[in-house]
């Protein structure tokens, strides 16, 4: 009977340490997928945003005048998975 309970233990010691190794790895996995897109993202960004000073918008003692119609907001790209 002895020898069964070991048996036992060994095999659910050998489960655990599958599914922590499984974790493990389903976590790495996440962060480097989303680290691999941290820079399309941001040359994407970069590219679209409205940068800081450019303003086609002008200020003069007769009011403003110019400047876009609409809000431009940053787009994205997906990145293909790997």
């Amino acid at each position: 009977m002895n020898k069964f309970k070991k048996a036992q233990s060994v095999l659910e010691s050998v489960l655990a340490y599958a599914a922590a190794t499984a974790l493990l790895g389903a976590a790495v996995g996440i962060w480097a997928w989303g680290n691999a897109h941290v820079p399309v993202r941001q040359a994407t960004y970069e590219t679209t945003r409205v940068a800081a000073g450019t303003s086609s918008r002008s200020v003069s003692a007769s009011g403003a005048s110019g400047g876009a119609n609409q809000a431009l907001w940053p787009t994205y790209i997906a990145a293909p998975c790997p």
